[in-house]
């Protein structure tokens, strides 16, 4: 079996055409070059220079395997440069907790530039609730999270967050619910009336909480909007809500729970010491320039 020692002599000797040249390009001694050149015709099974006074010259099996042999050489260059690549950047493993409410878009678009800017760094994405992942984050099992924000509260654990906008919530009915009928929905039919809760909202404790006597407790925004079109009601995020909508499966109405729209922050959570990670910063500032665009 050959070694890549054994091919760059071949190499350098092919190029400069001595052993003696080769030894200067290769930083080694003559005899040392000739070794190795020797050994690797001792594996072939054949020769592949012709000496001609001080010079080594190529013959036809030379000639024959030194295309093959670059591309091997470049092909190592190329492992080395990556490898290299690899331990200036720390290769790392990310993971990340989304809440089930963030815009699935915004994160598309940071799987987007991470694959493109940093293709060696592995990524998880984990749905987790509010403070399971907010323990997560200050335990270190969790690099980042997307979250909703208490307003100004500010978490328990210590971590760091950035609020990138407000996430808009509505009050929706099925389009086969008795309350799509009604030109006017009061308390007591919204208390009456199934309502259809996600389970990370519930966990999170957040503004929005079961209020009707009859509320089912959802694990994901998609099951409960299939739910949803054929009774009861919900207050979701627009842009969970809004395909849906635009195929007639579930309608917007005003409510008596809501004066205007809901609007929750949205924000983007870290450790102090990301800081230090130049991923994570460069993250950070991704999402603060795409905040407008999505929120």
């Amino acid at each position: 079996m050959h070694s890549l020692d054994q091919l760059r002599a071949f190499q350098a000797v092919f190029n400069k055409g001595s052993y003696s040249a080769a030894g200067r390009e290769l930083n080694k001694d003559r005899t040392t070059v000739r070794e190795l050149v020797k050994s690797y015709e001792d594996v072939l099974g054949f020769s592949l220079f012709t000496i001609v006074g001080r010079k080594a010259v190529p013959n036809e099996h030379a000639n024959a395997i030194y295309p093959q042999v670059t591309l091997i050489l470049r092909q190592s260059h190329q492992l080395d440069l990556y490898t290299r690549e690899l331990f200036k950047h720390k290769l790392q493993e990310l993971t990340v907790c989304i809440d089930h409410d963030f815009p699935n878009d915004f994160i598309l678009e940071i799987e987007t530039r991470v694959l493109k800017a940093y293709p060696e760094v592995r990524f998880n994405w984990y749905y987790r609730h509010r403070e399971e992942a907010l323990n997560a984050l200050e335990n270190g099992a969790v690099d980042l999270a997307f979250l909703p924000t208490k307003y100004r509260l500010l978490p328990k654990q210590t971590v760091l967050y950035k609020t990138l906008g407000y996430m808009s919530y509505y009050f929706y009915v099925g389009k086969q619910s008795p309350l799509a009928a009604h030109k006017s929905i009061t308390l007591e039919d919204t208390q009456l009336e199934i309502q259809y809760i996600g389970e990370h909202t519930v966990r999170t404790d957040a503004l929005l909480k079961p209020f009707s006597s009859h509320c089912r407790i959802v694990g994901s925004n998609d099951l409960l909007i299939s739910l949803l079109e054929h009774q009861g009601w919900a207050i979701l995020p627009h842009h969970i809500a809004g395909k849906a909508v635009a195929e007639g499966l579930i309608i917007k109405k005003p409510s008596p729970l809501l004066i205007n729209d809901v609007k929750i922050p949205a924000s983007v959570f870290f450790s102090a010491s990301s800081q230090h990670n130049p991923i994570i910063m460069t993250i950070l500032d991704w999402c603060s320039e795409m905040a407008e665009h999505y929120f």
